[in-house]
């Protein structure tokens, strides 16, 4: 099973509320929140974990046949690719499994618990590797179950008695040896995994039946998006908040990476990155005309390396405005003020930062300021509520401030659409609802409120 760091973020196209005052928002990178994106088995490694790139595709679930929790594998859509979710104990490298846990005790049968929704062709696959001495000695994939189990069901998987030191075994909701990456929606729940040995359970395996869990989150600047929700799950973040700050309490760290063998440049922006879309940092609304960018950077670069920020200025999807700032060698804070030009009245911004393309290499930002013309001195404090566009027909975006959670209810009463902890934007597919008026639940920790979504 090979590791997919391909860069993906699942938001895409968002739109939020216009600063107030025409200034960038959280431009002084003060103000981070630490994001929750997904949980993952204690002591089993998942796909979240390997491929986590904006789709969680192993979930805890309190619907549990032993304890409190099971783990629920799903396959899931995340752009144009297919992720079939996945747990295993063991570990892999680029051609797969590498090793296994350790694990002394004969035995001859796999039980479990399990539930199941799987469409036809979709099947959820047990395997199991048996080493001796460092070297694989027996390999079984099995097929645990298919097809609509709406109850608990008992499956019983007999792999013979081949002794072995180390055991690798897992789960995976497509075969881990075909190509074809299962159907999106579809998804089983497993629970209770013993091993077996004469009827006997043997030792069991750790965290055998999902009760334990670790949250996975990630510290992110408000009203910012960065590289660190891809990268999460392979243990490394590229942009981090940091003391070292030309003003305030905190600027941001950007710094290129190494992630096997790839290298990971650190990319800001103020808008959703989507390096699946034609144009992969989506602007935010905006309709000032400022006449100067500003701010304040340190950057080392990595053998003559070059960092930059980029600003463009949009009025229905042209161009109308743009600037770069070339970032070079600085070693103690160095203000920049640029003069902007600007062909019009502007809809939206596009504000992008890079670190350089060089391992290494790091740039820290701080107080990026748009100012003149109609921009106000006072800073942007707080972000209303936005939906756009309202009436909608296939997609609606909402922004909020910070961390929120949504609900679109029908007439009726029912919840026809729900999600939490987004951070700052999300767009929804609307277009599997029936024509007519909706309400949206908005709230966050503190308030909530009300906003009614037309459907066309």
């Amino acid at each position: 099973m090979r590791k997919f760091y391909t860069l993906l973020i699942a938001s895409t196209i968002t739109w939020g509320a216009l600063a107030q005052w025409g200034q960038i928002e959280n431009g002084g990178f003060e103000n981070w929140t630490n994001l929750p994106l997904y949980d993952t088995p204690d002591d089993w490694i998942s796909s979240n974990d390997v491929e986590y790139y904006g789709a969680d595709a192993v979930s805890q679930s309190t619907d549990a046949q032993d304890g409190i929790y099971s783990a629920r594998i799903e396959t899931k859509l995340l752009g144009n690719d297919t992720i079939a979710g996945y747990v295993y104990h063991g570990e892999t490298g680029t051609s797969g499994p590498d090793t296994g846990i350790p694990y002394t005790d004969n035995f001859e049968a796999i039980s479990l618990q399990y539930k199941s929704d799987l469409p036809v062709g979709d099947t959820l696959f047990m395997f199991c590797i048996r080493y001796q001495l460092g070297t694989p000695v027996e390999t079984q994939i099995l097929p645990v179950c298919y097809g609509t189990n709406s109850t608990w069901t008992s499956a019983i998987l007999y792999v013979g008695n081949q002794s072995q030191d180390e055991l690798f075994i897992g789960f995976i909701a497509s075969n881990p040896g075909g190509e074809y990456a299962g159907t999106p929606g579809a998804w089983s729940q497993i629970d209770n995994v013993q091993l077996i040995s004469g009827g006997v359970q043997t030792t069991t395996l750790p965290n055998h039946s999902f009760e334990n869990w670790t949250n996975v989150s990630s510290e992110t600047p408000d009203n910012w998006y960065t590289l660190n929700s891809l990268l999460i799950g392979a243990g490394i973040e590229n942009a981090t908040k940091t003391t070292d700050a030309n003003s305030g309490s905190y600027a941001i760290e950007m710094t290129t990476k190494i992630l096997d063998l790839d290298t990971i440049a650190s990319f800001l922006s103020n808008g959703p990155i989507n390096f699946g879309a034609n144009n992969p940092f989506m602007p935010m609304p905006y309709a000032a005309t400022p006449t100067t960018f500003s701010g304040a950077y340190k950057y080392t670069p990595i053998n003559g390396d070059l960092a930059f920020l980029q600003v463009q200025f949009f009025a229905s999807g042209t161009m109308i405005g743009f600037h770069v700032e070339s970032l070079t060698d600085q070693n103690t804070f160095t203000p920049f003020s640029s003069a902007l030009t600007i062909a019009g009245t502007p809809d939206s911004v596009s504000i992008i930062g890079y670190s350089g393309e060089t391992p290494g290499s790091t740039l820290i930002l701080d107080d990026l300021s748009f100012s003149g013309n109609n921009v106000s001195l006072e800073e942007f404090v707080e972000m209303e509520v936005n939906m756009y566009p309202n009436p909608a027909k296939s997609k609606v975006m909402i922004k909020a401030n910070g961390l929120f959670n949504y609900e679109i209810i029908d007439l009726t009463g029912n919840i026809v659409s729900n999600r939490n902890n987004i951070q700052n934007a999300i767009e929804i597919d609307i277009d599997h609802l029936n024509v007519g008026s909706y309400f949206v639940h908005i709230s966050n920790e503190t308030t909530t409120e009300t906003h009614k979504l037309i459907i066309q």
